[in-house]
């Protein structure tokens, strides 16, 4: 007479579970004696320690390769500064919001003659010396004269016409004209790199002018460009977003961190601090392709 399938199965759970009972009276045996035992304690702190150090490094890594992102210079500027100043070296910056100006005169044919630029005045008028004259980009001054009085008029043609004026060559080609400025006020001069929104005049009234305005001439490959399509008021600090850390910009970011030569500064751009509180100073640091500058606190890069 064979043994039924039930009885078998009822053996087999018995023997398992005995087998269960067993397994658990060692391992409390083995366990009070690793408790009992220094030396698993030492085991155990080192492999929190371990565990620890591998989490932070594995945070900073995450971070390092999650872009961030800041705010740069682009297109052109409008030529207005703004009353105030910051200066940085021997270079004066009127970056902030533009004195109220408006266009009185576009380019096309005036009085007879083709006019080759803007005009831009202040709305409340004004007499010379009037806003500070910011440089639209980043460029190098070709030309800079200086010397002729705030006193224009349509017979006079000092400096063949645009009176106290600096030309910038900004690359590609182009180059802007900034005319009738005031006397005794152009800070530049031939061969000096200038940079956005830095400080080149002040508005006046010399050469052939009716009255204190910015004469704004674009030229591309010596041809005359209208500026109202480069230039707006509306929007007179134009900026981009661009990657200025993580895997997009790890080596620029670098790169800037090595050539800086302030050691806070330093440290604020690898991340050893979290804030930089210096005057709000725009810092300049030049390498072969690419020019980094902090604006306040803020790290920008010229690709």
């Amino acid at each position: 007479m064979g043994i039924g399938k039930d009885v078998v199965d009822n053996a087999a759970d018995k023997a398992k579970q005995a087998a269960k009972n067993v397994a658990k009276e060692y391992a409390k045996k083995i366990g009070g004696l690793l408790l009992k035992n220094p030396y698993f304690w030492i085991v155990v702190a080192i492999l929190f320690i371990v565990i620890v150090i591998v989490g932070t490094f594995a945070e900073i890594e995450a971070s390092s390769v999650s872009d961030t992102y800041s705010q740069l210079p682009t297109g052109w500027w409008w030529p207005i500064g703004s009353e105030e100043t910051i200066k940085e070296g021997d270079k004066l910056f009127a970056i902030g919001t533009p004195v109220d100006c408006v266009i009185t005169s576009g380019v096309g044919p005036r009085w007879g003659r083709s006019h080759n630029g803007i005009d831009i005045a202040p709305t409340a008028g004004g007499s010379p010396p009037g806003p500070y004259i910011v440089s639209a980009g980043m460029g190098k001054v070709t030309y800079a004269i200086d010397g002729f009085a705030d006193n224009g008029s349509l017979d006079n043609w000092d400096g063949n016409g645009f009176g106290n004026h600096v030309v910038i060559d900004y690359g590609d080609g182009i180059t802007i004209t900034y005319g009738h400025l005031s006397k005794n006020t152009i800070t530049v001069k031939a061969g000096d790199e200038v940079d956005y929104g830095q400080v080149i005049a002040k508005m006046g009234h010399s050469g052939h002018s009716t009255g204190m305005h910015l004469h704004f001439e674009m030229r591309k490959d010596g041809s005359v460009i209208d500026p109202e399509e480069y230039v707006d008021p509306n929007n007179p600090r134009p900026m981009k977003e661009v990657a200025v850390g993580g895997s997009s910009s790890t080596s620029a970011a670098k790169e800037f961190v090595r050539v800086a030569e302030n050691d806070a500064l330093r440290q604020y751009l690898s991340g050893e601090i979290t804030s930089y509180n210096s005057s709000p100073y725009i810092y300049n640091y030049i390498t072969e392709d690419k020019k980094y500058y902090l604006m306040g606190n803020d790290l920008r890069i010229k690709l």
